[in-house]
């Protein structure tokens, strides 16, 4: 992926020319880019511009996990909830946001898992484009936390739908604008929750995994209110704009790590600790 060369305002057209190595040329609205990335400098703007290829491979993912679950279902054979039931719905919502909260916090202490999801966190800006900055890996992961949705006959088109509203929900924290929210912080994951999620400060570390409700990380002990603005990024920063490495980066450094050790069994649970 090419980098940022240049940029150039243009007060009277209120746009930014960015100049790219390879000689292409890009212009954006400045009203848009203040939408999506509140920094002002060209690194804030390469964060945002690269986070979009980073995560190209989300709908494929995606794709696999409804074909998964699907197959999953039929294979199954066990009765399905009635779709004309409003508590279907209310009930695959709340267990997919509880499902989640497992498979993010695993995400988070298991290495294997975290090579997955890293990429996520790899940004050091935080704004809505940094939503879509995901892995190509982690639905190859997820979708086997879902399968117990199948197993007590959750249909696939309720396991979508819960599955989109769970993600819409997710973009629109994912800003620096939105402060606190009053007395909808003790029940629902906000800007203010998740910005400590992506905080690399070790106060903020491994802590508010929640979806959509934050009540899973009070019950589970891995909540922490936001003190300060954080610092955003991981803790050994990725230093790079390309999308594939960013993808594959912690990969390689866990095949190293493993090739590096004499035991068969470090070898082994090198994948598993975190």
């Amino acid at each position: 992926m090419a980098r940022p060369s240049d940029l150039a305002h243009s007060p009277r057209d209120n746009t930014l020319t960015i100049t790219w190595e390879d000689g292409t040329v890009s212009v954006l609205p400045i009203p848009y880019l203040r939408a999506w990335c509140p920094c002002a400098g060209c690194q804030g703007h390469s964060n945002t511009i690269a986070h979009r290829p980073a995560g190209a491979d989300m709908r494929a993912a995606k794709l696999w996990e409804v074909g998964a679950y699907a197959l999953g279902r039929g294979a199954l054979g066990i009765p399905e909830m009635p779709t004309t039931a409003w508590w279907t719905w209310v009930f695959a919502l709340i267990a997919l946001d509880f499902l989640y909260y497992w498979f993010h916090r695993w995400s988070h202490e298991v290495n294997f898992l975290w090579a997955s999801h890293i990429v996520h966190h790899q940004s050091e800006e935080y704004n809505l484009t940094v939503a879509l900055r995901q892995s190509a890996f982690q639905g190859l992961f997820s979708i086997w936390l879902y399968l117990p949705l199948a197993l007590v006959g959750v249909p696939p088109l309720v396991y979508v739908f819960s599955s989109q509203i769970n993600t819409i929900y997710q973009f629109w924290i994912h800003t620096r604008l939105v402060k606190r929210m009053g007395p909808l912080e003790w029940v629902l994951n906000t800007p203010s929750h998740h910005r400590v999620h992506h905080g690399a400060d070790p106060l903020y570390l491994d802590r508010n995994y929640a979806g959509m409700l934050i009540v899973w990380d009070r019950w589970f002990g891995s909540f922490q209110e936001e003190r300060e603005e954080p610092t955003y990024g991981t803790t050994k920063p990725l230093a790079h704009w390309n999308p594939l490495w960013a993808n594959f980066d912690y990969w390689a450094t866990l095949i190293r790590e493993a090739r590096s050790m004499p035991r068969l069994r470090d070898r082994l649970q090198i994948w598993f600790r975190h």
